[in-house]
């Protein structure tokens, strides 16, 4: 399993792997980025093990983030096209936009198998781009 494929499912490696061969990205590339959700007012009785303990359960990972001239480009890997996939890369934007984009414009990109003609509208009226490969 290479580098960029590490934490990622086998099917998910392949996906991306193609894309990379195909589109060969500029930028630093960043993979399995973490995210953690601010912390919240934590109870009384939460230890220091418990605050870490809930910022890994609800951290989130992020495929590949490429880091080009121009911005910051999410890059999600999926077999198909799904919403649970959209939400995951909306909420993905508002994270790296709050932690590690620094005022750089950021995009979403879906790169997927499978182009479902029901759910094209809603990745363009959100901003994602999709790629077939």
């Amino acid at each position: 399993m290479t580098r960029a494929a590490e934490g990622m499912k086998p099917l998910e490696a392949a996906i991306i792997q193609r894309w990379l061969a195909r589109e060969k990205p500029e930028g630093e590339q960043l993979w399995n980025v973490r995210l953690f959700a601010p912390d919240p007012e934590w109870p009384a009785h939460y230890t220091p093990r418990d605050k870490e303990e809930w910022r890994w359960l609800t951290a989130k990972r992020v495929d590949l983030i490429v880091r080009g001239a121009l911005g910051d480009l999410i890059v999600e890997a999926s077999p198909r096209m799904s919403p649970r996939v959209l939400g995951e890369l909306l909420m993905y934007r508002e994270m790296w936009e709050a932690a590690g984009a620094k005022g750089r414009p950021v995009g979403l990109l879906l790169v997927t198998e499978v182009l479902d003609p029901a759910l094209e509208p809603l990745f363009a009226a959100q901003g994602v781009r999709v790629q077939v490969v």
